[in-house]
């Protein structure tokens, strides 16, 4: 509603340039968007799809923005998380775990 609220209106308290309403979308995406899980259960089932949803948004504004170091800062955590829940959390020796964990550290070497 703000985000919908801040493009309707740019005289909008809080409204936000282009690249703060992705960032705002990325943290609405890790938290589960309009339906965020309300239990523990649904916390732990929903992890691994909203850091990817999150992993996503973040890469798509570092994508826009290439000089923006917050955006690849971020690009980091996600992949982290990405590659720490779900399957990873079984086994993080799977080739998509170990992917996402290699690509963390690249991005944060360079």
């Amino acid at each position: 509603a703000v985000l919908k609220a801040a493009r309707q209106h740019s005289d909008f308290p809080g409204a936000m340039d282009n690249r703060e309403q992705a960032y705002f979308a990325a943290a609405v995406a890790f938290t589960g968007g309009d339906n965020p899980p309300m239990t523990l259960a649904a916390t732990s089932a929903t992890r691994p799809r909203r850091y990817a949803a999150f992993l996503a948004a973040v890469s798509a504004i570092a994508a826009a923005h290439p000089t923006d170091q917050t955006a690849r800062s971020f690009m980091v955590l996600g992949n982290l998380a990405a590659g720490s829940v779900g399957d990873c959390a079984l086994d993080p020796t799977l080739a998509p775990c170990r992917a996402a964990q290699q690509r963390a550290r690249d991005l944060a070497a360079s």
